[in-house]
């Protein structure tokens, strides 16, 4: 409920099954850009993309990250990953504490490794923001809090709308189409 209804969404559960998707992808030769676009050279979109957003999954793992979340999925508004996609994760956490320390302990460790990135606290919604960036948006990444949700984006206007969306205006959850997708989902799996 806490992702906007224009977002596109993949739910992986889970650090574990994420890491399980990217493998399999990776293991048939391709990577996620892959999968709604073909293209012939390797443009390292999956590490660009986890330094942009300051998120690191081995580290992640390592940190226990599966043991402090009951839900996680990739959202996004656009799919132009080799440009800089407007993309986030979404957590949901089940030990909040937790998983604040071992998102902020990435965050620190790309505010030591990066030259240039710079910490600075942002107001969205009326709502304070932490943001990781650079001048040239190697990293670009916004790490905000809504109840139990915690969302990395790259996008600002993501963040307005995970706020919006959290509060019932517009959000996947509630749309009609998505509903029925679940409902047929849970169906097929009986």
């Amino acid at each position: 409920r806490h992702v906007p209804a224009e977002c596109f969404y993949v739910r992986c559960r889970s650090l574990q099954n994420y890491l399980w998707l990217r493998g399999f992808v990776t293991q048939w030769g391709g990577s996620f850009h892959e999968i709604v676009s073909t293209v012939s050279l390797d443009y390292q979109v999956r590490g660009t993309l986890e330094r942009q957003l300051a998120v690191r999954p081995a580290l992640a793992q390592e940190l226990g990250l599966d043991d402090v979340i009951s839900d996680m999925a990739l959202i996004g508004c656009d799919m132009f990953f080799r440009d800089g996609a407007a993309l986030g994760v979404v957590f949901q956490a089940k030990d909040h504490r937790k998983l604040l320390a071992i998102l902020g302990r990435q965050r620190q460790l790309v505010l030591a490794e990066v030259p240039g990135a710079e910490a600075q606290t942002v107001i969205v919604d009326s709502r304070r923001v932490s943001l990781l960036s650079t001048p040239d948006n190697e990293v670009r990444s916004f790490y905000a809090i809504d109840g139990d949700c915690h969302l990395i984006t790259s996008s600002r206007y993501i963040v307005e709308r995970f706020f919006e969306a959290g509060r019932g205006n517009r959000s996947l959850g509630e749309l009609h189409e998505f509903r029925y997708a679940r409902q047929h989902m849970q169906a097929g799996q009986k």
